[in-house]
């Protein structure tokens, strides 16, 4: 608009949205700057000056929406001597929309209040206005050309970096949703798992020779070893608490070496562990030959190598009911020999 003459004039008058809330300002003043001797930038661009302060208080829906609509207007004054006239008829300048999440609210910095309390305001955004259908300027204009500049400033009484982790985590899909938190939890864990990891890291190649059967199986003898144990856990007690790995708890774990390395670990308070209480079953379930119990529970363990066929095994109960194994494949055993009953 242009600067007001002697007996006519138009005046600007801003209209502001947010969802169903609509406000306007007061009729805007013409100033050049140089009555009030500022150093502003946009008074010479912007000599329209709005003294008004529109207040809305918003939610994340608004955020989320389209933001700030704004409509500027004209009112058209007549002047003839003392008196003013004020015609009821508006035109409509221009409209533009200021998006809350991605222009207002990123450049919005931390400053202090008249009254003291914590405000973030955001720098003054010069918004250009599209021309639209019926506007002051006429046809002349192209709809969607500029028609005028708007230049404004936001404020809000709540951190922003709050506001906009609220709306992008409403606005995330469920994968990404999963990928930020499988993400987070690999930060958290920080470093690899022995206990799941096939291979041992670089770091732990010097740590104990027990611990490296605790990576020794694959993902398929996993499930095999899963499938053991669901037929076992009618015969297994429950454990009165969760038990913690080997690695971070040993006591009552043992374990048995097969021919091939694998390791099989058994906790004590779960009861005797399957090569103690029914060994021949062990064999059938693993496919592999009888197996090593604990030094303290068997004399003679077996040959560990898988050139030896199963059905070659047999096995002698002692005395105080230790089991011995030995392959006939390497003669008689000790106990046919005379004087030779292990005890």
């Amino acid at each position: 608009l242009g600067k007001p003459g002697w007996m006519s004039s138009q005046r600007p008058r801003l209209e502001v949205s947010v969802g169903d809330i609509h406000k306007e300002t007061e009729l805007g003043d013409y100033d050049e700057g140089n009555s009030r001797g500022s150093g502003d930038g946009a008074s010479k661009d912007c000599p329209w000056r709005f003294g008004d302060t529109l207040t809305f208080k918003l939610n994340l829906q608004d955020v989320l929406g389209p933001g700030l609509k704004l409509k500027l207007r004209a009112v058209s004054d007549i002047t003839l001597g003392p008196l003013q006239l004020q015609m009821s008829r508006l035109q409509e300048v221009g409209e533009a929309c200021v998006n809350l999440r991605r222009r207002a609210l990123p450049g919005c910095q931390p400053r202090s209040s008249s009254d003291g309390a914590q405000v973030w305001g955001s720098p003054v955004l010069l918004v250009p206005l599209s021309h639209v259908k019926g506007g002051v300027l006429g046809d002349a204009q192209l709809l969607g050309d500029a028609a005028a500049t708007v230049a404004v400033a936001l404020s809000v009484d709540t951190d922003p970096d709050t506001i906009l982790e609220a709306a992008e985590a409403t606005t995330r899909t469920v994968s990404e949703s999963l990928a930020l938190t499988a993400g987070d939890l690999m930060r958290q864990v920080g470093a690899p798992i022995g206990w799941f990891n096939h291979e041992a890291p670089a770091e732990e190649a010097s740590s104990p020779p027990a611990m490296e059967g605790l990576r020794t199986l694959t993902p398929g003898e996993a499930q095999e070893a899963a499938e053991r144990a669901r037929r076992r856990s009618g015969k297994v007690p429950s454990a009165e608490a969760p038990l913690l790995a080997p690695d971070l708890a040993p006591e009552g774990w043992i374990s048995r070496k097969g021919p091939h390395g694998r390791y099989h670990w058994h906790h004590r308070s779960l009861g005797p562990a399957p090569w103690e209480e029914n060994p021949s079953s062990f064999c059938e379930d693993t496919g592999q030959g009888p197996p090593a119990a604990p030094a303290r529970s068997v004399s003679f363990g077996p040959i560990l190598s898988g050139g030896l066929p199963q059905e070659s095994w047999t096995s002698h109960k002692g005395p105080n009911g230790r089991i011995f194994w030995h392959n006939t494949l390497l003669g008689p055993p000790p106990w046919e020999q005379p004087g030779g009953d292990p005890k």
